[in-house]
């Protein structure tokens, strides 16, 4: 197993880090026998547009990290891509949506051995809870700047104050 032509030229439009985590995830999932393929790297103007207008991002050019040259984002999914449906049975769609998870956990461990800070689309702020997320972009991954990642440090230690406070009064 490897990646294929589209992915292989969808990888090569992405920062040099992104391309190591995208190679270090296939070696990894190839030794768990999963495949996997990158259906995106760089979007121009009007990809970004028409994904953002279909509500696939959140983001208009040029604001997205797919917009930047080179990509600071990249869509890896497991091959073949099994979306899951309404019209499926629950145990079926279960697994075909468990499938990316598999995914985010390995491209989630290439990242940390080539020790490159990604955040990933289906727990944005990372905190390990995915229930909290309003927009699951499950194939999502993108790199994180270290002044980035001390914000959401910052971020997360300011709501576990608030909870504390909260938790406080509501024992008064």
């Amino acid at each position: 197993m490897s990646y294929g032509r589209r992915s292989i030229k969808n990888i090569e439009t992405c920062s040099k880090s992104l391309q190591r985590v995208a190679h270090r995830a296939m070696l990894l999932a190839e030794s768990l026998g999963f495949d996997l393929t990158v259906t995106e790297g760089h979007r121009g103007e009007e990809e970004q547009n028409e994904a953002f207008k279909k509500k696939l991002s959140k983001l208009k050019f040029p604001r997205s990290r797919h917009n930047r040259k080179p990509s600071q984002a990249i869509h890896i999914l497991p091959y073949p891509i099994l979306w899951p449906t309404e019209k499926q049975k629950e145990k079926t769609r279960a697994k075909c949506l468990g499938r990316f998870y598999i995914v985010a956990t390995i491209v989630r461990l290439a990242a940390k051995y080539e020790r490159v800070k990604i955040r990933w689309g289906g727990d944005w702020n990372g905190d390990g809870k995915i229930m909290d997320n309003d927009f699951d972009d499950l194939g999502h991954f993108e790199t994180v700047s270290r002044n980035e990642s001390q914000q959401d440090k910052d971020l997360k230690q300011n709501r576990a104050l608030k909870r504390k406070r909260v938790k406080g009064i509501g024992s008064m």
